[in-house]
């Protein structure tokens, strides 16, 4: 048996997802927390939830294929 030594969920890309308690399905807003940096940031509606994730995930390289294209 041959292992993979690239992990599926790796701990790099681990985010906490906190909704405000006033926040539904019309209006989502809340924190984001990124595990391994510990950023974090508040956001006021999906798009912003969004960018920030686009913004923090990394760009794939060659040492790093697995990241989003």
């Amino acid at each position: 048996m041959v292992l993979n030594p690239v992990t599926t969920y790796p701990q790099s890309r681990a985010f906490v997802l906190q909704l405000h308690r006033d926040a539904d399905a019309g209006r989502m807003f809340g924190r984001l927390v990124h595990m391994t940096s510990g950023d974090s940031m508040d956001f006021a509606d999906g798009d912003a939830l969004l960018a920030w994730l686009a913004a923090a995930l990394p760009l794939p390289t060659a040492d790093n294929p697995g990241a989003p294209t």
